[in-house]
């Protein structure tokens, strides 16, 4: 019998599961060790960050929400919470690009949502009517529910169109990179889920957080952190506690199959390895061909579960050239304008300590349609449409000094309606592989907190299979 928990994938869920299944191993004193192993030569994921102009930028993602503390507690606990970095407390708005200017959301908003009620009606950002439509939603106080419907017709129905369109659509669009219309809320922004539920009306919800904020006590954090070094720093502290011999890259696995008790990982450079438990860390249409052999039905199953492509191109431009047109921390497109960049982020704005304030830097995000689009366009291809479109946007009259691109296909996970049922059902049929778990972007979350704290979660449960008698605190 082997000892070997094998963790296949290191992304942000791989290398979670890793270091939180370490600590429980030597808390409970188990006989077991963990081998992460990643198919390709860096650990991280879309987790990427890069050394450029002597500081780090991010060519994945670059900030994460606070709202689940469990990643703090995380950060903490490795000693680089004072690297935390809190958005810049000023200029703290986005913008929408319409009509061929940028419009500012108004004060107080959350996402799409207002809660500072004489900001959002002095706005000119929708008609009277499209703001009369958002008080739809107050019609559903104490109308508790849970039922799952596409992020579209959640906001159509309870905020009116004008809203979607305009705000809701392209916001949204770029934080999952897929069509609203197919999205599931129960899936997708867990927290208006949550106000649905308590208090029926989401508006009545968020009015009532905000009191109680007011009054809370402990410590307070901004919506979004970063880490001074960039977040591939999380990675790098938690693969730094492990053993040193925990991370095999270069290792793509093909398959697992059952033997003798154990399970068989063969790998595509045909040698092979034995292990007690596989916590599969990778995206879903990838463990569904490594599954096949040991169960094709699950495997059938994670192959429905789709995924979306995304680009990022980072524009690095001179402080002079951009003199004050960044009054913000960036704009988000609706589809009706037909662009080809859907957000672009202001970094430098947002965290300017990451920068010194030597130069700004842009980032701007093609996702979706789009982005699939255009994976065949040669880096040279996309800065230049990119910079074309931002630099007239913003009447920036200067190119910028240099960039890079960093395309992701296949990389967004779209968790359509009905896919917590959908999740439910996968977990059902891989019960009978008790050793068997999967982890990562494609179930429970998307965000990095939410990798993580499942992560962290799965790693509990397969402890106290193992004989734990000590687990995470979550």
């Amino acid at each position: 019998m082997t000892n070997t928990i094998a963790v296949i994938g290191a992304g942000i869920s791989g290398v979670s599961f890793a270091y939180e299944i370490n600590k429980l191993i030597k808390t409970n004193n188990l006989p077991y060790k963990v081998k992460i192993l990643e198919a390709s030569s860096r650990s991280g994921g879309v987790i990427n960050s890069q050394p450029f102009y002597n500081h780090t930028i991010e060519n994945g993602p670059e900030a994460f929400l606070t709202q689940d503390k469990y990643i703090l507690s995380l950060i903490d606990e490795l000693g680089l919470s004072e690297d935390l970095i809190s958005m810049n407390s000023h200029f703290r708005r986005t913008f929408i690009y319409s009509n061929n200017e940028l419009n500012p959301l108004p004060d107080g908003f959350r996402l799409f949502l207002p809660t500072n009620v004489i900001s959002f009606l002095a706005s000119p950002i929708l008609s009277f009517g499209g703001k009369l439509a958002v008080l739809k939603d107050l019609l559903y106080i104490f109308k508790k529910s849970n039922q799952d419907e596409s992020l579209h017709d959640f906001v159509v129905n309870r905020f009116g169109m004008e809203i979607y369109k305009k705000i809701a659509q392209p916001m949204l669009s770029a934080i999952y990179g897929g069509d609203p219309k197919n999205l599931s809320v129960n899936s997708t922004i867990k927290l208006l889920n949550y106000y649905r539920e308590r208090y029926g009306s989401v508006l009545y919800g968020l009015q009532m957080s905000s009191y109680k904020k007011k009054n809370e006590a402990g410590p307070r954090y901004s919506l979004f952190m970063t880490l001074k070094n960039g977040l591939e720093e999380l990675i790098k502290a938690m693969l730094n506690s492990l053993p040193d011999d925990s991370l095999m890259l270069n290792a793509e696995v093909t398959s697992i199959k059952e033997n003798n008790g154990n399970y068989l990982i063969d790998f595509k450079n045909k040698s092979s390895m034995l292990a007690s438990s596989v916590v599969l860390a990778t995206p879903a249409y990838i463990s569904a061909n490594v599954l096949a052999q040991l169960d094709d039905k699950v495997g059938k199953a994670l192959s429905t579960i789709k995924y979306s492509s995304a680009i990022v191109v980072n524009l690095f431009y001179n402080i002079a050239d951009l003199d004050d047109k960044l009054q913000g921390f960036g704009y988000v497109v609706p589809q009706s304008e037909g662009k080809f960049v859907q957000a672009c982020s202001f970094s430098s704005v947002k965290f300017p300590d990451k920068l010194n304030n030597e130069y700004h830097l842009l980032r701007a995000f093609i996702c979706g349609s789009q982005a699939k689009e255009s994976l065949g366009l040669s880096h040279n291809e996309i800065i230049d449409k990119a910079v074309s479109e931002i630099n007239d946007i913003l009447k920036i009259k200067k190119k910028p000094i240099n960039s890079n691109v960093i395309k992701y296909p296949n990389s967004m996970p779209q968790l359509e309606v009905g896919h917590g049922q959908k999740i439910s059902e996968i977990e059902k049929m891989l019960a009978q592989h008790k050793k068997i778990k999967l982890i990562g972007s494609a179930y429970k979350g998307v965000g990095m907190p939410d990798c993580v704290s499942n992560a962290s979660k799965i790693a509990n449960d397969l402890a106290k299979e193992l004989g734990a008698t000590q687990t995470l605190v979550i």
